[in-house]
């Protein structure tokens, strides 16, 4: 479905897409998005580095299939999803091994600069100065 899906639309380049089951347990598309995912974060612990890959992609650099291994990740919000499931005591949710939160504790670095630059971000767009010029901060 999802090779079918690309190779129709010709796509060359970083795409996320969300699929999910229906009532028949069959798959669905809900979703493509053509740009890094915000569980990117997941794909890099597992050993699979979809920034890296791009680039070397964009030079015609010819790699094999990276080599990754099986993980359950959770980010923020799957986090949250998983607690407020334990708080309803619905006994089918586990934490995973992995999750952002760990990392934050290990490397603050780029939760802090995404934090930062977002705020950032907000502050100078409520800026008549800025607004004068149109300029967007990213």
């Amino acid at each position: 479905m999802v090779k079918k899906l690309i190779n129709e639309l010709k796509w060359c380049g970083l795409i996320h897409i969300d699929l999910r089951y229906d009532k028949k347990n069959e798959f669905k598309i809900i979703e493509v998005n053509p740009r890094v995912w915000s569980s990117i974060e997941a794909s890099n612990r597992v050993g699979v580095n979809f920034p890296y890959l791009y680039v070397l992609s964009s030079i015609n650099y010819n790699y094999g299939r990276p080599k990754y291994k099986h993980e359950e990740f959770s980010n923020n919000t799957g986090l949250i999803k998983i607690l407020k499931a334990k708080i309803k005591r619905n006994k089918n949710t586990h934490f995973p091994k992995h999750h952002l939160l760990k990392n934050i504790v290990d490397d603050p670095t780029p939760q802090l600069y995404s934090f930062v630059f977002k705020y950032l971000n907000k502050i100078l767009k409520n800026n008549k100065f800025l607004k004068i010029f149109k300029y967007d901060v990213y």
